[in-house]
């Protein structure tokens, strides 16, 4: 599907879309697509129960955000631009959040979710009719990507002031995930989104039965993919309390996603990258940056610092910042003042992180509300 046409007016009509393509998946078949997917490639890695009482308050979100369709969206920041190029008429929903991805450009996202979910509709309702592989496939994808729009909204939530309703927004994430994962149990990545935000959920829940899932997926990505595993894991335990056993694990897993990386174990009492040169093109280094992580390297490196530094590990924090010296792209990193803040301001940082008093604490990158995504994937 590409958004044909002057791309406001589709929005226009989407809403009218999103009711016919959920009478058309509700009403022409027996088959929801918010509802059980037993059939549709669950191979039985997660527990499907947990997701069905969502549905109501899911298509709930999608009545009232259709109201305001073809209307002016919200100034989220001042930062990003506020039209849409000439050029995404040509662009399907996917490519097309890639593009304002990219471009860190949050404010775009209430008319990127209104055209994923438009085409996701449009393309689940054609899979149930034809049952087509590709259709199949397609649909996790488009489900994967809505995910990722719903986890972006809520992880960088400080750029609309959303506060505590930013968690409908990562129920939404945990239900397109999950709806992905079943469509495509091959696909790793969206296995260690879903294992992650369903274990974030659990926890502010306080229901245990999502934490254990959460903690059992969470094991089955490491086991399955350990180097986007480890990553993804380790990112949200080193959020945990300084001294508590979750936040040593995540460091603890930063450590083994170098080693990974890296194919060997680096010198942990001189983890400088120096010995391991060049990275970029390197036979030692296994996880390079890609045209949707464009920061990857430069993006671990600083967090993993700021890990280190909440550890109270002050030498191994400096040579983590320092190593990025070593990633050409950094020259062109948006978020390079960071690393300089780091540096100028270690002793600084590392004593208002060690006092019990957190008025003072620095903003370490997966503490963030506006930059724990875009840090590793703007340009």
């Amino acid at each position: 599907m590409t958004i044909r046409g002057n791309i406001f007016s589709f929005y226009k009509v989407a809403y009218t879309g999103i009711f016919v393509g959920v009478f058309f998946v509700f009403g022409a078949t027996t088959v929801s697509a918010f509802g059980p997917m037993s059939g549709f490639g669950n191979n039985g890695n997660h527990n499907t129960e947990l997701f069905q009482s969502l549905k109501g308050q899911i298509l709930s979100q999608y009545k009232k955000s259709g109201k305001r369709l073809g209307k002016p969206y919200m100034n989220i920041n001042n930062h990003c631009t506020k039209k849409l190029d000439k050029k995404d008429n040509t662009l399907s929903s996917v490519d097309l959040f890639r593009k304002y991805f990219h471009a860190g450009d949050y404010c775009k996202l209430p008319i990127l979710k209104d055209a994923l979910m438009g085409e996701y509709l449009q393309t689940y309702g054609a899979f149930v009719q034809t049952q087509d592989p590709a259709l199949k496939i397609k649909v996790a994808k488009i489900a994967k990507i809505i995910g990722l729009a719903y986890l972006w909204t809520s992880a960088e939530s400080g750029r609309d002031n959303s506060g505590p309703s930013s968690l409908n927004n990562m129920i939404t994430a945990m239900f397109f995930f999950n709806t992905s994962y079943e469509l495509n149990s091959d696909d790793t990545q969206t296995l260690g989104f879903l294992a992650n935000v369903q274990l974030a959920l659990g926890q502010i829940h306080r229901n245990q039965e999502l934490i254990e899932e959460g903690v059992r997926l969470i094991a089955l990505s490491i086991d399955r993919n350990p180097v986007f595993g480890l990553f993804s894991a380790a990112f949200g335990e080193v959020r945990a309390p300084t001294g508590s056993p979750v936040f040593q694990r995540g460091v603890e897993r930063f450590w083994s996603y170098q080693d990974a990386c890296m194919q060997t174990e680096v010198d942990r009492n001189n983890p400088d990258w120096a010995p391991y040169l060049p990275i970029e093109g390197g036979e030692n280094w296994n996880c390079p940056n890609t045209e949707n992580s464009l920061h990857r390297v430069e993006a671990f490196l600083l967090t993993f610092g700021d890990s280190l530094l909440k550890a109270g590990d002050l030498e191994s924090a400096e040579t983590m910042y320092k190593n990025i010296k070593y990633i050409s792209t950094a020259n062109n990193w948006k978020y390079k003042y960071l690393v300089k803040d780091r540096l100028k301001n270690l002793e600084s940082h590392y004593e208002a992180l060690q006092s019990p008093d957190p008025s003072d604490d620095p903003i370490l990158v997966f503490s963030s509300k506006k930059y724990q995504c875009v840090v590793c994937h703007e340009q």
